[in-house]
């Protein structure tokens, strides 16, 4: 009868996770604690059922794992045994050690660098299983980016389940960051540009959307887009820093007709130091739910309007091409500190420089200019049969269809 309350509060512990395999270990009472032991009924052969409950007073490590507890044990439902101060620990271990032994467990790689690549070009049903068979041939699917505009490696580990919609557990992801990678010629910094960290940071979350099965909630097509998010650079990350992991939870859902919205909280960490964290948020549209969108309602009260009376000619400053001039060139131009990036990530082609007339108490402003190659080496990539360029927000249209787009500030 002991045993069989021993058994119990063994099986107990090795649920909460109490398992080594050390050689030197195992299962024995506390010493100097004195247990008593009231029978007051048998177990014949006449008895349908035994029940044993373990009632846990106290569990802790010093420095090896141990508990203490009161068992009752009831036959046919009748109280026949009450052990008060049963104990139990785990000699040769410590919370260290177990914690190791799990670790040591976990699987290396849950999804690989071949299942990223598969999901942003290749079929989807092979990344993720038979409910997207769909897919594959005739409809469409939101893909993650494709290289070189791919930053994630592997996914590690994965807590919430496959194919629900639902706010829940994190999943871990990493990014192997190579000191020869294109971006660190092309943007000239000596660490990783922003828009490379927001791309690791988010495309996770991309991840996770098509893990949760988001484009099988509506029987038309979705795309993906990004709506905006609030974020914390903590720290550059260099050429050096080697492997960077990226934790990512759905925080929240919201469906409506055939729109998704999904909240995301994130992480990305080099080593165990944060670098970057914050919140995002996505939709899923349909086409022509993005054609009836209008923009930013309110962008005209950011807007700078300068006084053309106050103002010379504009003078504009073409910027020069320097290599590399795309992800792919293996050229680069040694440049000074602080200069621009070079072609492959530039972002602006031409500046215009407006200035105040001479005595006036206007202002002057800058205006950064880009036109907008259809063939540019990011629509390639970002992404697969759906053409944006990364990092906007916009909904009413891809940035392929425009000529080119302008940004200006104040100077005074």
């Amino acid at each position: 009868m002991y045993e069989c309350c021993a058994h119990a509060l063994r099986v107990f512990v090795q649920r909460m996770g109490w398992v080594t395999d050390r050689p030197d270990a195992c299962y024995q009472p506390l010493t100097g604690i004195k247990s008593v032991l009231k029978c007051r009924g048998p177990v014949t052969p006449e008895t349908r059922q035994v029940v044993y409950e373990v009632e846990i007073k106290e569990i802790g490590y010093n420095p090896e794992p141990y508990v203490l507890a009161d068992a009752n044990m009831y036959a046919d439902g009748h109280c026949i045994v009450r052990f008060t101060d049963i104990s139990l620990r785990l000699s040769g271990t410590t919370r260290e050690t177990l914690n190791d032994f799990w670790e040591s467990l976990k699987p290396a790689i849950v999804f690989d660098r071949e299942h990223i690549l598969t999901f942003a070009t290749g079929k989807p049903s092979r990344a993720f299983g038979s409910p997207y068979k769909a897919f594959d041939e005739d409809r469409f699917i939101a893909r993650l980016p494709a290289p070189p505009y791919s930053f994630i490696d592997r996914i590690t580990r994965v807590q919430p389940p496959a194919w629900v919609l639902k706010p829940d557990g994190w999943i871990e992801a990493e990014y192997d960051v190579s000191p020869d990678a294109w971006y660190f010629r092309a943007d000239r910094s000596g660490h990783i540009p922003f828009c490379v960290l927001l791309e690791i940071a988010l495309q996770p979350c991309g991840w996770l959307a098509a893990y949760a099965g988001s484009a099988l909630k509506s029987a038309k097509d979705l795309k993906f887009r990004n709506l905006g998010g609030e974020a914390v650079r903590h720290h550059a990350v260099f050429a050096d820093a080697g492997r960077l992991t990226m934790r990512v939870r759905m925080t929240q859902v919201a469906e409506a007709g055939e729109m998704i919205i999904e909240h995301f909280r994130f992480e990305v960490l080099c080593g165990k130091t944060l670098v970057y964290d914050g919140t995002t948020n996505f939709g899923f549209f349909t086409a022509a739910a993005l054609a009836e969108q209008v923009g930013l309602r309110d962008a005209a009260k950011f807007q700078f309007v300068p006084d053309p009376a106050t103002l010379l000619a504009a003078r504009s400053i073409v910027l020069p091409d320097n290599a590399p001039l795309t992800p792919d060139d293996p050229s680069s131009e040694a440049a000074p500190l602080l200069s621009l990036p070079a072609r492959a990530i530039r972002m602006i082609d031409a500046v215009e420089v407006y200035l105040p007339e001479s005595g006036s108490a206007g202002l002057g402003f800058i205006r950064g200019v880009k036109s907008v190659d259809p063939q540019e080496w990011f629509f390639k990539a970002h992404f697969y049969r759906d053409p944006v360029c990364p990092g906007r927000s916009e909904l009413n249209r891809s940035c392929s269809s425009l000529n080119s787009w302008r940004w200006s500030a104040g100077v005074t």
